[in-house]
């Protein structure tokens, strides 16, 4: 099984000033990829173009910005974002977000023999993956602490699978919580989190990941640790197969 992937991006982008509230980000950018798997070849010209805005408010920060991707069926597809953030005091913070994500060059799982998986990487055009975020936090920073939580959904579409040289599209949605906590003490950093993940398709599950962590700095060096526990998903099934 032979699988290779070639990217090549060019970009311009243009920042300027409206007033001492107001920044202004205009830029296009120009991707060419080229995918093959075995025999077959893929290769997409990919243009965008994307404009962005941030305006400062007092304590309320906008960013509000729209991309538009160019693909070979000659068709322009919109994804706009829009994000918030608010400061309550020099602590406590509030953001906010929404954003449409589209992506060409994705890996998927590929099913070379009954229960066996490797992933792969794969150009789609008409049928690329497309995602829309929503996310909300919190974050709480004091006397060397940092706590932070988020919540977040995903809806995602056109998620591919690879099972015996045939692509399966499905639609999910996953939805998931992220909760992390770090404290500096003199020279030592710690550290641990907990996510909580839930998918609906195509086998509902919820995953689980704790993380503990410290780092100890001396002069140059930095001495690190960490250990990670989760849960894992079954793999997902698909026409049959899995």
């Amino acid at each position: 099984m032979k699988n290779s992937v070639q990217e090549l991006t060019l970009n311009l982008e243009h920042h300027f000033n409206i007033g001492s509230n107001q920044k202004m980000q205009i830029g296009g950018e120009w991707q060419y990829y080229a995918s093959s798997f075995n025999s077959n070849e893929t290769k997409i010209n990919h243009p965008a173009l994307y404009i962005t805005d941030n305006i400062l408010l007092g304590k309320l920060s906008l960013n509000a910005g729209i991309r538009a991707d160019l693909i070979p069926d000659d068709k322009i597809y919109l994804q706009p974002r829009f994000s918030a953030r608010y400061t309550f005091s020099d602590e406590l913070t509030a953001t906010a977000s929404f954003g449409i994500y589209n992506q060409f060059l994705t890996r998927v799982p590929y099913q070379y023999r009954s229960g066996s998986y490797q992933m792969i990487w794969t150009l789609s055009d008409s049928t690329f993956l497309s995602s829309t975020h929503f996310l909300a936090g919190l974050a709480y920073s004091r006397n060397g602490w940092l706590i932070s939580a988020e919540a977040y959904l995903k809806k995602n579409r056109n998620q591919l699978y690879f099972v015996d040289n045939t692509i399966y599209k499905l639609d999910n949605r996953n939805t998931g919580f992220d909760l992390f906590v770090k404290k500096e003490w003199r020279k030592q950093t710690f550290f641990g989190s907990y996510s909580l993940v839930n998918t609906n398709r195509s086998e509902k599950s919820t995953g689980h990941e704790l993380k503990a962590g410290a780092i100890y700095s001396l002069r140059s060096f930095h001495f690190s640790a960490t250990y990670i526990y989760g849960t894992g998903f079954p793999y997902i099934a698909t026409g049959g197969h899995g």
